[in-house]
């Protein structure tokens, strides 16, 4: 360009070094054509120096040809003839009066520009050299090319996850911290700093060893166990002692309270009588009516002594909360059991031997007589699911456990509120019928009466909502009321009904159900009734003679007609 031929001409001052990269590489490439040229082709044959990569660890192969050291006079010819090369370059000619030495004075020879122009190269080539190199063995040095050639260079990455990676790293080492993330200190610059938490690095805790116990742990554990087991046994005889010989009331003192005298004048009444006395209330002017004001005085409650605690209300747990807390009691009842072997108040239980593991649990005995370590092994398992049956057993309830619970069940179903339900049947002469109705009414403990009339069969049952509802399920449902009975030969009804027995029309209809406040009948009671009246006066001594009329009114041959059939 030509502000590059103008500083070359002597226009501008400036360096060589001072041009732009460009004009530079151009120089430089131009320069050694030239050269090259100028030797007539004798460089060809010499190998190409390549310039080294910057991603490479290996060192450059001119530096490492070069063994290490230079020869002055060689690096001082080889710096005339870069000086040459220059002037060529910067297209100052030999003779040339366009050279300037900077102060305007035209410079007539051509060794004044020689000497200039060492005088402006030589100072910086050998601060170059006088920084980058190192001195050897043999007293000559190194140039700074070969210096940074010997010094390896990591391969540089462009992927953003390992950019991170490694500039984590880098400030590991600078900070020394674990974490790579930077943590601003200061309160004021950083709200969320708490200088009261400790930055305790991130180390895996040190893996423990064996844990030996010491001699004697178990031994004291179980002195410890036996102790408290006979203090217990101790206590237990002395209360049964207690009980077996005091016969008269014991009376409970309690050290926490005195018995204190009942003064003539409450407490709570001493602001209002003038003479701190119930007299005053005999006169109308010796009471402080003045003091009586719309706030009451709530005395502080205190506890009365021997009062029993109000039961607990049990926790209602899911299926799953439950299931988890029979586990926790097993494992807890299954640990303690292991401690007191382990502390010798036990003896550990036999081997469980079976059929599957006989050889391998008996070994040695097992080899020498199998036949009777097989028998034994057999009456083991005999002896265990005898055991196991017995235990059933035992837990299973007896026939006065199983009808006490029945009782409690109805007893807690009436409680909850009863009702009634009055039925009519259009014919109640099958005694297979009445025995059904009968038998299970007592069975769900339901009161009540059966009417056997000619012109009215009323049953009536009072109880609880869920003995009410199998009862109206075996009215509705469960009985057939038009199968017939079947006649012996001896001409009687036993009250079996063939398949094969005519049927005639009968029906069964709900007329009435509803809540009641009390019961009207004591037990279920099933009577024939001649007349109408005779059945009325059963239901009117009881007050619910609505039944009878309603049964009575209800048209028991239109089927569309009923409360309901369930």
């Amino acid at each position: 360009s030509d502000d590059v031929t103008e500083s070359a001409r002597g226009g501008k001052e400036g360096h060589f070094s001072d041009l732009p990269e460009k004009p530079r590489r151009q120089l430089m490439e131009s320069g050694g054509k030239r050269e090259r040229e100028e030797n007539g082709g004798t460089e060809a044959a010499q190998p190409v120096k390549r310039r080294r990569s910057r991603f490479s660890d290996a060192p450059d192969s001119s530096a490492a040809s070069s063994g290490g050291s230079l020869d002055p006079d060689a690096a001082s010819k080889k710096a005339m003839e870069e000086v040459k090369r220059l002037n060529e370059k910067l297209g100052v000619r030999p003779g040339s009066v366009r050279a300037s030495d900077g102060t305007g004075n035209k410079l007539s020879s051509v060794a004044d520009r020689l000497a200039q122009l060492q005088a402006k190269v030589m100072p910086k080539l050998d601060r170059v050299l006088a920084g980058g190199a190192q001195n050897d063995t043999s007293g000559f040095k190194t140039p700074l090319k070969m210096e940074l050639s010997s010094i390896p260079v990591k391969p540089v990455t462009s992927l953003t996850v390992n950019l991170n990676k490694a500039r984590q790293e880098k400030l590991k080492k600078a900070l020394r911290v674990e974490k790579g993330d930077l943590l601003e200190t200061d309160p004021s610059k950083n709200k969320y700093f708490d200088p009261r938490l400790s930055l305790a690095p991130s180390t895996r805790p040190q893996r423990q060893g064996f844990r030996f116990v010491e001699e004697g742990t178990y031994v004291s554990k179980g002195e410890k166990i036996r102790e408290k087991a006979e203090l217990e046994r101790i206590q237990e005889e002395l209360r049964q002692k207690e009980k077996s010989t005091s016969s008269a009331p014991q009376v409970l003192l309690l050290k926490s309270e005195e018995t204190e005298e009942i003064p003539d004048v409450e407490w709570w009444d001493t602001p209002f009588l003038a003479n701190n006395s119930y007299d005053d209330l005999e006169s109308s002017n010796l009471v402080r009516e003045d003091r009586v004001t719309k706030f009451v005085h709530h005395p502080i409650p205190t506890q009365i002594p021997n009062e029993e605690p109000a039961p607990a209300i049990p926790l209602m747990l899911t299926k799953k909360e439950r299931k988890r807390h029979r586990h926790q009691k097993r494992m807890e009842r299954e640990k303690e059991k292991q401690m007191l072997i382990q502390t010798g108040v036990e003896p550990p239980p036999p081997p469980k031997v079976k059929l599957s593991n006989m050889m391998r649990v008996l070994g040695n005995e097992a080899s020498q007589d199998p036949t009777k370590v097989e028998a034994e092994v057999r009456k083991q398992i005999e002896g265990r699911r005898r055991a196991h049956e017995e235990a059933n057993e035992a837990r299973k309830p007896s026939k006065e456990e199983k009808r006490q619970k029945a009782e409690e069940k109805v007893e807690k179903d009436k409680a909850s509120g009863m009702f009634a339900c009055v039925f009519r049947i259009k014919d109640f002469a099958n005694p297979q019928h009445r025995f059904k109705v009968n038998i299970n009414a007592e069975q769900n403990q339901l009161t009540g009466c059966a009417i056997y009339n000619e012109s009215c069969n009323i049953v009536v049952v009072e109880g609880g909502s869920k003995s009410l509802s199998k009862f109206k399920k075996l009215m509705l449902r469960r009985i057939d009321w038009s199968a017939k009975a079947a006649v012996g030969e001896d001409g009687a009804e036993n009250g079996v009904a063939e398949a094969n027995s005519e049927k005639t029309e009968n029906r069964c209809a709900l007329i009435w159900e509803g809540q009641i406040s009390r019961p009207a009948f004591k037990n279920f009671m099933a009577t024939p009734i001649p007349t109408e009246d005779d059945a009325r006066q059963i239901f009117r001594r009881r007050k619910v003679e609505h039944f009878w009329d309603s049964a009575l009114a209800f048209p028991i041959d239109d089927e569309t007609v009923g409360v309901r059939e369930v």
